[in-house]
């Protein structure tokens, strides 16, 4: 028997408050008219739900916009913290294609209740199927779309848009510095599943900036730094970096000159991996300089292809907790299912042009 367990008196459901959110938010005085006019009008350019671009704007911390929808819809929030060490038990009751399907996330089981967060918990008919597929009754909370992405991406592996990275950035560097910290070495079988999960998501991939996303969200399981170098006409110029929140400082004017030797250079040439020590060369040294001044113990650098010619290069090592680099393979192929996505991205936006 599939049992909802909730309060009884639902006042609203989503897809009704939706209609009205920012007439609401401005008679409760959270937001001003001015600020509505601004995020529709960006909402219009960047799309997405409301509530996430007033987030991103800054209009709303993502708790007083989750307790404004809870009130209205008299349905309890889940905080953060009720996010950060969910039960594999919990977790294991719902699927991955389930927890992206719905936009859900268990957060525990009590006997034989199972308590979610979903970004519409009154969605009934989402509601009975997990009931069904968990045999437990289903009480539900709300929680922010981009804490709802977050969870996903941390629990099951679904790569968020490079917007909900940016939202929630401050937590991602808190979990980035401890993952450094606390890193366990992934098992053979592990790096198989993230592999997997990468190609299923490149699949699905759009825009460029969504496979280098994927790219650089899975090569941050194995190495504490990595960098993507576009190639342009004579310079390769840094473009992303692991960890995100280190982007700004890292990356601002980072550009090797190819008239001179570096591992940008051979890769370029050879169009192979490298992995090994990094050799004091002039353009090495200039990297190492703007980067950290320290020689890390083993680098490696990995070309991405578009028609047999050098795009981009990845860049990583593993300078804060001074190891090597064990996982090649691992990123090797990770690297060239990116190539893959990128090359098969290039072809359908020219079969639009025929």
């Amino acid at each position: 028997m599939i049992i909802y367990k909730n309060n009884a008196s639902l006042l609203v459901t989503v897809e009704e408050l939706t209609e009205k959110l920012g007439d609401l938010l401005v008679k409760e005085g959270l937001i001003t008219e001015e600020e509505l006019a601004h995020v529709l009008e960006r909402q219009l350019t960047v799309g997405g739900r409301l509530g996430t671009n007033l987030i991103e704007l800054g209009y709303l911390s993502e708790e007083e916009l989750a307790g404004f929808l809870s009130r209205r819809l008299n349905i309890p929030f889940a905080r953060p913290k009720d996010f950060d060490q969910i039960d594999p038990d919990a977790l294991r009751l719902i699927t991955r294609d389930l927890a992206r399907k719905f936009n859900i996330i268990p957060l525990r089981k009590e006997k034989n209740t199972l308590h979610v967060a979903m970004l519409d918990p009154t969605d009934f008919d989402a509601i009975n199927e997990i009931g069904f597929m968990t045999n437990c009754a289903i009480k539900t909370s709300i929680a922010a779309e981009a804490r709802i992405q977050f969870a996903l991406e941390k629990y099951y592996q679904v790569s968020r848009k490079l917007r909900y990275i940016s939202i929630l950035d401050e937590e991602r560097k808190r979990l980035t510095e401890e993952d450094i910290t606390e890193q366990k070495k992934l098992t053979p079988e592990e790096l198989d599943t993230y592999l997997k999960t990468a190609k299923e998501d490149l699949l699905q991939t759009k825009e460029r900036e969504e496979i280098i996303g994927i790219l650089m969200k899975n090569i941050g399981l194995v190495l504490d730094r990595a960098i993507i170098f576009i190639v342009k006409k004579g310079v390769v110029s840094g473009w992303r970096a692991h960890p995100s929140h280190t982007e700004k400082e890292t990356l601002e004017g980072l550009e090797i000159r190819l008239d001179q030797p570096s591992i940008f250079l051979d890769v370029i040439e050879s169009k192979e991996p490298y992995s090994g020590p990094l050799i004091a060369t002039q353009g090495n040294q200039i990297l190492l300089k703007r980067i950290d001044d320290r020689f890390p113990k083993e680098v490696i650098a990995i070309p991405l292809t578009i028609k047999d010619q050098v795009v981009a290069i990845l860049y990583g090592d593993n300078i804060k907790s001074g190891k090597g680099i064990s996982e090649i393979d691992f990123i090797k192929k990770l690297a060239w299912a990116a190539s893959i996505a990128l090359e098969m991205l290039l072809l359908r936006k020219k079969l639009m042009t025929i």
